[in-house]
C-alpha cells in the first residue's frame, strides 16, 4: 500500500544489505525497521557498527526492539487467568541463554522449559514442565541442548550491551512494559531515525476499538472469541497484533480452522 502512495521500499535478506542500498542511492535517506526479540537483534547490531564504521551518512534505524524475559514477568505480575508454566523460545535462548529466566523458578514458583521447533521437541518441553509440576522441583529446563547454551552468545550479548540502553517499551495489546525494549546508545544516536531527523511518526493505537489482541497474547480468551475475529479482522485486513503476523495466533486460527474449514481445539 505504502508503495502505490509513492513510497520507496525494498524488502532484503540481510541487515548489512542497507549498507550497499546506501551507497547505490546516495541522495536518499535509507531507514532501516529494526524490529525483532534478542534472535535478530545481535545481527542487527553488527549492522550498525559497520554503518558506524564505514562513516555512512544516509543511514538511520527505526528502533522496535522487544525483549522476552520482561515479557514473561509482566504477564505474571497481572495475575490473570492461570499459567501453568513457560514453554521458553528456542532462538532467543540461543543468544540469552538460561540464566536470564532464573527469576521464574526463584521468585515465581512456576515451572519453564527452553524448547526446539518441531513436535518432538516442543513435546520434550511439556514433559519436563509437567515432571516440574509433579515433583515440585521447579527450574529452567532446556530440552534443546544441542543449540542452546546455559550463559547464551556472551559475544552476541556483548555486542547488545555496546550499541543499545534498555528502556520501558510499548506493547501492542498490552501496553507498556517496564525495561522491555532497547534504545540506540547516544553514541549511535545519530543513526537513530527518531532522534536525527525532523520527522513525526503517526504510532497506531495499542488497542485498536474492539480488539481483544491483549487477552488473547494473555490466552484468556481464544481468537475466536474476539468480536472482530474473522469479521473485520482478517489474515488480509489484520486489525491487532495477533492477526498481523504470519506467526500470531489469531492468524494461525484463522489460517488452519476458521477459513480453511479445518478443526479448532473445541472439535
Amino acid at each position: 500500500e505504502a508503495q502505490t502512495k509513492g513510497a520507496h521500499i525494498h524488502v532484503i535478506y540481510t541487515p548489512l544489505e542497507v549498507v550497499e542500498l546506501s551507497k547505490k542511492y546516495p541522495e536518499k535517506k535509507i531507514v532501516f525497521l529494526a524490529i525483532g526479540f534478542e534472535t535478530t537483534i545481535a545481527v542487527i547490531c553488527a549492522t550498525v557498527k559497520a554503518v558506524h564504521a564505514t562513516g555512512l551518512k544516509n543511514v538511520f534505524f527505526l528502533v522496535s526492539h522487544k525483549l522476552v524475559p520482561p515479557a514473561l514477568r509482566a504477564l505474571l505480575d497481572k495475575q490473570e487467568g492461570h499459567i501453568d508454566g513457560f514453554i521458553l523460545p528456542g532462538h532467543v535462548s540461543v543468544i540469552i541463554g538460561e540464566e536470564p529466566y532464573q527469576f521464574l523458578p526463584k521468585e515465581y514458583h512456576i515451572p519453564s522449559c527452553i524448547a526446539g521447533f518441531d513436535g518432538l521437541e516442543i513435546l520434550s518441553a511439556i514433559a519436563n514442565i509437567l515432571e516440574q509440576r509433579k515433583t515440585s522441583n521447579f527450574i529452567v529446563g532446556n530440552t534443546y541442548h544441542s543449540v542452546v547454551m546455559q550463559k547464551g552468545n556472551p559475544v552476541a550479548q556483548a555486542m547488545i550491551k555496546e550499541v543499545y540502553d534498555v528502556c520501558d517499551d510499548a506493547w501492542r495489546g498490552i501496553g507498556v512494559i517496564p525495561n522491555s525494549g532497547l534504545r540506540l546508545k547516544d553514541e549511535y544516536a545519530a543513526y537513530d531515525v527518531e532522534r536525527a531527523l525532523p520527522i513525526h511518526l503517526e504510532r497506531p493505537s495499542l488497542d485498536p476499538k474492539g480488539c481483544q489482541c491483549g487477552r488473547v497474547l494473555q490466552g484468556l480468551i481464544k481468537p475466536s472469541e474476539c468480536p472482530l475475529f474473522g469479521k473485520s479482522c482478517t489474515a488480509d485486513h489484520p486489525v491487532g497484533a495477533c492477526m498481523v503476523s504470519v506467526e500470531g495466533s489469531c492468524a494461525a486460527w484463522y489460517k488452519y480452522g476458521y477459513s480453511s474449514g479445518g478443526s479448532t481445539w473445541e472439535d
